[in-house]
């Protein structure tokens, strides 16, 4: 399963928005690509986001930069 984190000024891309994806499989998680970075909205990284995946909202404990992840 892919999913599509995107995250507001993380340390690492700290002028903008970021958009990244996860392979999830068995239990594991591994780092896919980077869609986008350095954008300077959330309706630009989501427009990055592929077509036909739902938005979950952030948890309690995901890292404050995590805006929204897509599976």
């Amino acid at each position: 399963m892919i999913q599509v984190v995107i995250y507001n000024r993380p340390s690492d891309y700290p002028d903008g928005y970021l958009v990244k994806t996860y392979i999830v499989e068995r239990g594991n998680i591994a780092p896919g690509k980077i869609l986008g970075h350095s954008l300077p909205s959330l309706e630009a990284a989501r427009e990055l986001v592929p077509d036909g995946m739902w938005r979950i909202e952030r948890l309690p404990g995901d890292d404050p930069v995590i805006v929204e992840v897509w599976v």
